[in-house]
């Protein structure tokens, strides 16, 4: 609940940028990894994250569940700084979507082959589950057959900009 950007009334799960695809294009001048995200108590919770998930992953979602549940808060944000690790990883989060629907979820990724494998497997994701899709530049290719929101990066560079739609 400390994150600056979202303020106190989101709690908000990140995890490290190893968590990333490998061939995410932000990787190089990722925003997790300057300012006030560099600092070691921000990185600690990154990386404690990511070890407890590793480490135990019904744990990890257990204490994401009380946490949810005992703050009061009703908004998550995953991944400030991370990605969606892995199918798994999702399927849970849907699972505490359906378990607390009075909480509105979201999460930025670049996972998109995960998300559209996820849901030409099962169906929709939960309608508190808002999952949007980061683009990156021109070259970047965001595969999006279920039309879920994008988030497009406007670069001070215009020529990396890809095409932006007009409801952008």
């Amino acid at each position: 609940t400390r994150n600056r950007k979202t303020g106190p009334a989101i709690l908000d799960l990140a995890f490290p940028i190893c968590s990333c695809r490998d061939d995410a294009p932000c990787k190089e001048t990722c925003y997790a990894c300057k300012g006030a995200q560099r600092i070691s108590s921000v990185q600690a919770a990154y990386y404690r994250n990511w070890r407890l998930w590793n480490e135990n992953p019904d744990n990890f979602f257990e204490q994401v569940y009380y946490e949810i549940k005992y703050s009061g808060l009703t908004t998550v944000r995953f991944f400030d700084s991370g990605d969606i690790p892995s199918h798994d990883f999702l399927h849970r989060i849907v699972l505490l979507c359906e378990k607390t629907p009075n909480v509105k979820y979201m999460a930025f990724t670049k996972q998109y082959e995960l998300i559209n494998d996820y849901i030409s497997e099962h169906g929709e994701l939960p309608d508190n589950l808002n999952i949007i899709f980061s683009a990156w530049d021109k070259i970047w290719e965001v595969p999006n057959p279920y039309n879920l929101p994008i988030a497009y990066v406007d670069f001070k560079d215009k020529r990396m900009n890809p095409e932006f739609p007009k409801n952008a």
